[in-house]
């Protein structure tokens, strides 16, 4: 993608109020700016200093952006799906996230998904407060913020009987 193009998409993520930061193009990271959790932004400014030359591949800070991300993988070739999600017919992260918010009676709406390497898909979603984690700086885990996060994290760790949801 050229320079112009990342821009612009910069700017259109900074614009919903999501702090970007620059990362070094076909990479994770590392982040090209140091302190990155505390520097990213959503000042077209610094955007457009980010991405003057260079096509930074986009980092979200989704802390500040009162973000959540989940990563919802497929299997790995040969690896078995757990018997908990197989027996309800269940064979992707996407399918265990669908199931596990209708047997709590909600849904997930993403506002925006990254397809990842793996196949799989991470949906980027407001966080259940729409706060941003800054606002609660004595927790580190989005489940210590709020309890909806917490029965996904109960959910996918704790095997259960089998139910049809």
């Amino acid at each position: 993608m050229s320079t112009e193009h990342l821009r612009r998409h910069a700017l259109h993520l900074a614009e919903r109020g999501w702090h970007v930061f620059p990362i070094t193009p076909g990479a994770k990271k590392p982040p090209v700016i140091d302190r990155w959790e505390t520097r990213a932004s959503t000042d077209p400014d610094h955007i457009h200093h980010w991405w003057r030359h260079i096509p930074y591949s986009i980092g979200i800070a989704t802390g500040p952006s009162g973000l959540v991300v989940v990563d919802l993988d497929t299997p790995k070739h040969g690896e078995p799906i757990p018997d908990q999600w197989a027996l309800l017919g269940i064979n992707s992260g996407t399918g265990v996230l669908r199931a596990l918010a209708r047997s709590q009676g909600t849904t997930v709406t993403p506002t925006y998904a990254v397809s990842t390497p793996s196949g799989g898909v991470a949906p980027v979603l407001h966080h259940p407060t729409r706060e941003s984690a800054a606002q609660h700086p004595q927790c580190d885990r989005v489940e210590d913020r709020h309890p909806r996060a917490r029965w996904v994290r109960r959910r996918t760790r704790q095997p259960r009987s089998p139910e049809r949801v």
